[in-house]
């Protein structure tokens, strides 16, 4: 099977804008699971960075770490340190939101990754990502989030401000 097919590429089953996220992430866990299968490596990298963009606004944190966690861990072994940026600024912003210790070793490792690898496509969500997980440090650590009962940045969008 070729990588398009295991991804779902130039079929008609991608979830199209219409769509709802329950269905995006199914079609994603369902070429998760096809891609293992074969051991087809960028097609998992590629189903685990679109499962941890939904994963996010849905506010489930813990699938968040699991994805980026499997996805830095086969960039990683793969030995594609560029690969490795995306991943790793969701853990920045993880650890931002959880003020976990090492938050700060974790964006310096981060920045100079950034530095030196050409990251293409993903240089602007990874920068995304860095800026979050700064502003989040900014607002306390976490500690603000916590102290509001928040766990995620979708909890905080819904908040009324007016």
């Amino acid at each position: 099977m070729r990588l398009p097919e295991l991804v779902g590429v130039q079929t008609d089953e991608r979830p199209g804008r219409s769509r709802d996220a329950r269905s995006s992430k199914q079609f994603y866990l369902v070429r998760l699971s096809r891609a293992r299968e074969a051991g087809a490596v960028t097609a998992d990298i590629y189903c685990l960075q679109r499962l941890c963009f939904g994963h996010d606004p849905a506010g489930d944190l813990v699938a968040l770490r699991i994805s980026a966690e499997e996805f830095h861990g086969l960039a990683t072994g793969a030995d594609q340190p560029g690969m490795t940026a995306l991943p790793a600024a969701w853990l920045a912003v993880l650890a931002a939101l959880q003020g976990r210790d090492g938050d700060e070793s974790l964006r310096l490792r981060l920045e100079q990754l950034v530095a030196t690898h050409p990251l293409g496509i993903m240089t602007d969500p990874v920068h995304d990502l860095i800026c979050w997980a700064a502003g989040i440090r900014a607002a306390g650590a976490g500690g603000c989030f916590a102290k509001a009962g928040l766990t995620s940045r979708a909890e905080l969008a819904q908040i009324d401000l007016g």
